[in-house]
């Protein structure tokens, strides 16, 4: 059995709860939302680099060179200083994709099903971290 009693408590409820917010609109004060050169201004201000779609493309290729050379289709960069060196186009450094404590990272693969399948492998000791 079913309480319909309380159903219709909660259902008027509600209904004088959305009639309150209704009545309260037109006293709201107008928001204040930033333009888009003024938020990219602000960003700036404060430090924040900006990546494009061409950057994003560097990141791309370097993933698919990484894949290339580790015998898989791509290797996600996952750390944030090695993502932005390879939008920055240093390709002249070698990504190490794992922490120091870490012996061994996951790189995924496109199997030919089209699956994600995650697959274990020791780190290449000729990798080196971004930051040497």
């Amino acid at each position: 059995m079913r309480p319909r009693r309380c159903h219709r408590l909660h259902k008027r409820d509600a209904i004088e709860t959305s009639e309150k917010l209704l009545e309260n609109v037109p006293n709201l004060p107008d928001p204040k939302a930033p333009l888009r050169e003024d938020l990219l201004a602000s960003l700036v201000a404060h430090g924040v680099e900006q990546i494009g779609w061409t950057d994003w493309l560097r990141l791309d290729a370097e993933e698919v060179r990484l894949g290339v050379r580790g015998g898989a289709d791509r290797v996600k960069v996952a750390e944030l200083e090695a993502m932005i060196a390879a939008c920055r186009g240093s390709r002249g450094l070698v990504v190490s994709l794992q922490r120091e404590n870490l012996p061994i990272t996951w790189h995924w693969h496109m199997s030919s099903s089209h699956e994600h399948h995650p697959r274990p492998r020791r780190a290449d000791p000729l990798q080196r971290s971004c930051r040497t």
